[in-house]
């Protein structure tokens, strides 16, 4: 019956963190004892040793044995580089564990790799794959938290470090064989990989499904089949809608009912879904005629692998299948 409560977890809930924007907490505490716990501070800081600043402070209720609570903590980083984190309870019967700690990193810039997978043949950059996704992450111009960089699919060769960079989009790239080990150490080490559709993509979906699915063993969060279709006529038809499960949904301040607005001509259809760690971030909606349904088709999934994460985007990052890169809810996902 002694007192005992244990801080169980502290993390960060959003991976890439810049200054001057909320970043949230969680910490997870639980009540060893064998009686029930008095409720208890628990509070949060930053800095280490003599130098660390209580920044809020939470009351953790009274626990039944083994009961849990979650705290969520958010601060603001004014600087950027390193910042030591930590979560402290008022001293128990065992005090080693009423603390956790925790070191994030607030970048200037997340640093984004755009992989462009075809080019218009005309010269014009914006018949890029990848021009409309550029301009999505640099509307606010010199106050855009990303940074990014392009390279042509023929010179994303073995020398490139991707770890220069958080965020890697390959925008529909024709096989890259070379390229496969690479990016599997840098997604497993932390880096997020995101794979977007497109004719490349469609033409040789058996060499992405055997060397980027490997039936659930590989990169791909999920097995790309065929595509669908629709016809102009019927885009009025047609919407997207997030997933309220999917943790991106408690993201606040972002319209997601602008995916509703959405105009999709064509979709890669996403199979295999059964690994409970491949989540289902954003939906495509059919609404049949005569008011007799819907189809539902998965158009965004992702997944953590090692110390990263995979999205495939079963669409274009260009306007080829749609005119969704002109609407506003193209910089809104993004």
């Amino acid at each position: 019956r002694r007192s005992n409560l244990q801080v169980v977890e502290l993390r960060q809930t959003v991976q890439n963190l810049t200054p001057g924007s909320p970043a949230t907490f969680e910490a997870r505490v639980r009540n060893l004892s064998d009686a029930e716990s008095a409720p208890q501070p628990l509070a949060f800081f930053i800095g280490a040793g003599e130098g660390a600043q209580k920044r809020a402070e939470s009351i953790v209720p009274a626990l039944e044995k083994n009961g849990e609570h979650l705290v969520t903590f958010t601060s603001v980083f004014e600087q950027a580089g390193s910042h030591p984190v930590s979560v402290a309870l008022p001293a128990d019967d065992l005090t080693v564990d009423n603390a956790r700690y925790l070191s994030v990193m607030a970048r200037d810039r997340i640093r984004v790799l755009l992989v462009n997978g075809q080019t218009g043949g005309t010269g014009k950059k914006s018949d890029d794959e990848t021009f409309f996704l550029e301009t999505a992450l640099s509307l606010d111009g010199a106050a855009s938290p990303f940074a990014v960089t392009r390279r042509g699919a023929f010179d994303f060769a073995e020398d490139v470090d991707l770890n220069r960079n958080e965020v890697v989009v390959l925008a529909n790239l024709p096989p890259f064989p070379d390229q496969v080990a690479l990016l599997e150490a840098y997604v497993r080490d932390g880096g997020i990989l995101v794979v977007t559709a497109g004719e490349n993509v469609e033409r040789d979906l058996p060499w992405y499904n055997a060397n980027l699915f490997k039936e659930g063993k590989g990169l791909l969060p999920c097995r790309v089949a065929g595509a669908e279709e629709f016809k102009e006529a019927e885009l009025g038809s047609w919407g997207m809608r997030m997933n309220l499960n999917h943790p991106a949904a408690r993201e606040k301040g972002i319209q997601w009912q602008l995916l509703g607005e959405t105009k999709i001509q064509k979709i890669l259809r996403l199979e295999a879904l059964s690994d409970p760690a491949a989540i289902p971030a954003v939906d495509f909606i059919e609404l049949l005629k005569d008011g007799l349904g819907f189809r539902t088709f998965p158009a965004i999934v992702d997944r953590p692998v090692g110390l990263g994460r995979v999205i495939f985007f079963a669409s274009t990052a260009d306007a080829d299948w749609g005119r969704f890169p002109v609407e506003p809810a193209f910089p809104v996902l993004w």
